[in-house]
């Protein structure tokens, strides 16, 4: 077994959905859940392509997810996410030679029946996630002083036995 993986090689795929012909302008036009099954589907047919092609290569699909959008908007819900999620994970216990290295997904989750008393508790959160972090900067600042404090003390004092001729 460990002979095959020494002798396996890897194969690099990189799908690339940057604005440069006409499909990719229909792709613009498509929804989210469209776009994602139809970047599934050409990462199934390269994946089926690769484990023909190469059987005992491993195979590594990449692409970016800010591909996938909802019309202007350049998040997703969290539906889609998870879709894609599903779907990539699909194709990886599907064709186990598979590795898909994907990028951030911005995700915009919608929050219903939310009240002023929760927006409150939620400030309130905040300001004590800035309360503390006021006092682990003054903490680091301290500590940083010090710290040149003693490198600025050790200087002096390599000065002064240098200009005594000590060592």
């Amino acid at each position: 077994m460990a002979e095959e993986i020494c002798r396996a090689k890897i194969s690099t795929v990189v799908l690339d959905l940057n604005g440069i012909s006409k499909e990719y302008d229909d792709y613009e036009s498509l929804s989210a859940a469209k776009k994602v099954e139809r970047i599934f589907t050409h990462i199934e047919n390269v994946a089926a392509e690769l484990a023909k092609k190469d059987p005992n290569n491993m195979h590594i699909v990449t692409w970016r997810e800010y591909g996938i959008s909802e019309g202007a908007s350049c998040h997703v819900s969290v539906d889609i996410k998870n879709k894609v999620k599903e779907l990539m994970l699909a194709l990886t216990k599907k064709y186990p030679s598979l590795t898909i290295v994907a990028g951030p997904m911005a995700v915009k989750k919608h929050f219903d029946n939310f009240s002023i008393k929760d927006i409150e508790a939620l400030k309130k959160e905040y300001q004590a996630i800035e309360h503390i972090k006021k006092i682990e900067e003054a903490e680091s600042k301290i500590k940083n002083e010090h710290q040149v404090m003693l490198h600025l003390q050790a200087v002096t004092n390599l000065d002064e036995k240098t200009a005594k001729g000590g060592r």
